[in-house]
């Protein structure tokens, strides 16, 4: 997947989804 590629917008949505 593209974790670090697109996580410049994805990275506050993202991060909630990996602690969630």
């Amino acid at each position: 997947r593209g974790y670090m590629h697109g996580d410049r917008l994805l990275r506050p949505a993202m991060v909630k989804v990996a602690k969630a």
